[in-house]
């Protein structure tokens, strides 16, 4: 319990850190999370914390990396014209996957106006689609999976990747 709770703590201070100069491309982006740091703390009860983290909505973020509702929409996002497809499965009740969509929906918002490179992002809520991740085998939430040429070329599970990481391996697969 002791380790849930400093967990909670820990998130909820890097969640409450706030940019405050816009990020609008992926060298700002990078460079953001590679120097700021915020040491603001905020004192809340054990139950305060589990309430913030529970209704804390991180999966709407941004239009960059819409909802794909269902196995036909997915089947058309496929077929879609762009380096890379990145499509990321997630759930509401998962606290996991709440961590990883505010730094999926950022990566998605940096790539918009990419000239470089065309990348598509997309989110599954494997409880409203359950067709697509049946059809994709996805077992373990979050689930993230990068697509060229309709062949899945990376696939990873968990929220642990920075977001200079998971932007380094959209680069090299994208070219």
């Amino acid at each position: 319990m002791k380790r849930i709770i400093l967990f909670l703590i820990a998130f909820i201070t890097v969640y409450s850190c706030q940019i405050d100069h816009p990020v609008t491309n992926r060298q700002a982006l990078t460079e953001t999370y590679a120097t700021e740091i915020c040491y603001d703390t905020i004192e809340l009860s054990t139950n305060q914390l589990y309430e913030l983290f529970l209704h804390t909505d991180f999966g709407n973020m941004t239009k960059a990396a819409p909802y794909i509702k269902d196995l036909k929409q997915f089947e058309e996002w496929l077929e879609q014209s762009a380096d890379l497809l990145i499509v990321t499965f997630t759930a509401q009740w998962c606290g996991p996957c709440k961590m990883w969509m505010r730094i999926f929906d950022q990566v998605a918002e940096s790539y918009e106006d990419a000239t470089d490179v065309k990348c598509l992002f997309g989110k599954v809520d494997v409880d409203e689609a359950v067709d697509i991740a049946v059809e994709l085998e996805i077992g373990l939430l979050p689930t993230t999976v990068l697509i060229k040429n309709n062949y899945i070329v990376m696939s990873f599970t968990g929220a642990e990747m920075t977001a200079i990481e998971f932007i380094g391996h959209i680069d090299k697969y994208a070219k």
